[in-house]
């Protein structure tokens, strides 16, 4: 859900199945009874299929990050070694898309944004709950302005 505009942007539903079988030849053998334990095992085994659903999902969506700051001719980005960013690793920056109404829907769509620049992993900081990747400009220009209109995307 976007939480500006209330907007719902995926959803996902599963769905998970238990079974047991009881053997009855003949008239000898046990008779099946409700069994609450399976109701319990078909929850299971959806919960298991929306996370792997949900997964799969975020996996599709392009990896971005974000320029925090800059100083002394180098920029902090968000993400480092615990989002598999290595050393020399190379990145876009793009300025945000214009944003659009779609007069169909009525919701705002971004366009994609236009390259202004490379950047080239230095080094990281650890600050206990965030990773950050010190970067320095490789090509390009990058307004210090305007560092939060800026995505930073793979190569």
């Amino acid at each position: 859900m976007n939480t500006k505009t209330s907007e719902v942007i995926y959803s996902e539903e599963a769905s998970g199945e238990a079974l047991s079988e009881e053997n009855h030849v003949l008239g000898v053998g046990e008779r099946a009874g409700y069994n609450s334990s399976l109701d319990d095992k078909a929850l299971s085994a959806a919960i298991s299929k929306l996370v792997s659903n949900v997964m799969e999902n975020l996996l599709d969506s392009p990896w971005q990050a974000y320029l925090l700051t800059s100083e002394d001719s180098q920029f902090f980005m968000s993400g480092g070694k615990d989002q598999g960013i290595k050393l020399d690793d190379e990145f876009q920056v793009l300025a945000k898309g214009k944003q659009l109404k779609n007069p169909q829907t009525w919701q705002l769509i971004e366009l994609p944004g236009k390259k202004i620049a490379t950047i080239k992993v230095l080094d990281f900081v650890d600050t206990g709950n965030n990773s950050l990747s010190i970067t320095k400009l490789v090509s390009g220009d990058i307004d210090n302005s305007k560092l939060t209109d800026y995505v930073v995307r793979e190569l």
